[in-house]
């Protein structure tokens, strides 16, 4: 492994001197840098004697000597006196340690990295085969931008899409290719034109989430419920009552819920969002339902009296496998398994995709209606504040919420009967 800087020893030595040396040395500090060279700091004046009288003076030299500046109501300096009978060392490391390489090159971090970007790497290379571009060598601004409009064109990539291929395939390449790509004129015009022509549309289809509803009621009973419409009706209640995805599901510490006075609490360990670039526990509160066919609290109650026998699972967090915890889901054939976040998934669409909506051509084509977001429009609908309902799904954000998630412009207010 290189070297992150020279390996040097650097050795400062500073010691007594005579007054009159000292003062010598002051009327020369203000012609000259007040940061010395090491040869400089050497190059003072020694002496085997400490002179009580003059010390100040002496100690307000050696301060100016390492750029430290006096006080004005004294002749010291504005910071503890440095100790010149001691000698200063400063050792610079040649490599890095073992704990630091653990923490930068984390086999973890750099799997899930190369889990991210293998499948737009491998189709760029296949690409560059097909037209005779030995890309995996070297790689020009014109080869990327025919690579990904090739993509927007033919497979209908959205400019989302394009930014994720794109910085995927530049990691393949040292950081000055990098820096020449990106700074290409005609790079810089295809991502800008690629931009000015991405609507984001807000024509969501209307859903009604009633024949959802019924199915819930209909299968009546937690206690006389098979075991996977049990499962289904927890993963779909906890989505659209707790607002959350089902990665969030798959990563509930179930070590950690506890219900009390008719309230979930869930801790969710490492979602999907950061804050400040950091993983996060992410807590989240769900109240019970006045009908008990609909009410999460009680059917999670009841799903764990079906595993009272068992003995908790634990797991490895699925993106930071130093991480454990109890997770909440398991398999519904063996029950000493836990699912993952797709089959998480699956078991809510059993239920949502009961709904029907009332969509246009153009909305159609938007993105597959989520739990998360059901949920909160509703909510919105309902007259749920905004501040609540961005504080229960955890959004940074009301533009979040209101870009992506908000499926319904409508709102609980009649402006007309207020205007007019």
């Amino acid at each position: 492994m290189p070297a992150l800087e020279s390996n040097t020893q650097y050795t400062a030595e500073v010691t007594t001197g005579s007054v009159e040396g000292m003062r010598h040395d002051n009327t020369k500090s203000g012609q000259r840098n007040l940061v010395p060279t090491p040869t400089a700091i050497n190059s003072l004046p020694r002496s085997d004697t400490y002179s009580t009288r003059g010390s100040s003076r002496i100690t307000r030299s050696i301060a100016v000597a390492f750029g430290q500046k006096p006080t004005l109501e004294t002749d010291s300096v504005a910071f503890n006196p440095l100790d010149i009978n001691k000698q200063r060392r400063v050792d610079l490391p040649s490599t890095l340690n073992d704990e630091s390489t653990a923490i930068i090159f984390n086999p973890s971090q750099l799997k899930l990295q190369q889990k991210r970007y293998d499948g737009p790497r491998q189709r760029f290379l296949n690409w560059g085969l097909q037209h005779n571009r030995k890309v995996l060598e070297f790689v020009t601004a014109i080869d990327l931008i025919n690579y990904l409009a090739y993509g927007h064109v033919h497979h209908k990539w959205v400019y989302s899409i394009i930014l994720q291929y794109k910085q995927g395939i530049l990691q393949l390449y040292t950081a000055e290719q990098h820096s020449q790509i990106t700074s290409d004129p005609s790079y810089i015009k295809f991502v800008s034109a690629l931009k000015n022509e991405a609507i984001i549309s807000f024509d969501f289809p209307v859903i009604n989430l009633q024949p959802a509803i019924d199915f819930i009621l209909a299968l009546g009973n937690n206690q006389q419920m098979p075991l996977l419409q049990l499962t289904q009706k927890l993963c779909f209640l906890l989505g659209i009552t707790g607002f959350l995805r089902p990665s969030d599901i798959e990563r509930i510490n179930d070590s950690k819920t506890s219900v009390s006075d008719g309230t979930l609490r869930l801790v969710i360990l490492a979602p999907k969002k950061k804050r400040s670039g950091h993983p996060i526990e992410k807590v989240v509160i769900v109240s019970e339902h006045s009908n008990q066919l609909l009410c999460p609290v009680t059917c999670y109650q009841s799903y764990q009296e079906r595993f009272s026998s068992l003995s908790p699972l634990t797991r490895q967090h699925p993106r930071l496998s130093q991480l454990s915890y109890v997770p909440l889901v398991r398999n519904t054939t063996d029950h000493n398994k836990f699912i993952g976040s797709e089959r998480i998934s699956e078991h809510i669409k059993s239920i949502l995709n009961l709904a029907t909506t009332t969509a246009t051509p153009s909305s159609l084509r938007t993105k597959a209606i989520k739990a998360r977001a059901v949920g909160s429009t509703r909510a919105i609908l309902a007259g749920a504040k905004l501040e609540d309902v961005l504080t229960h799904g955890s959004w940074a954000s009301s533009s979040i919420f209101d870009t992506y998630y908000r499926l319904n412009r409508a709102s609980a207010t009649n402006f007309t009967d207020l205007i007019l």
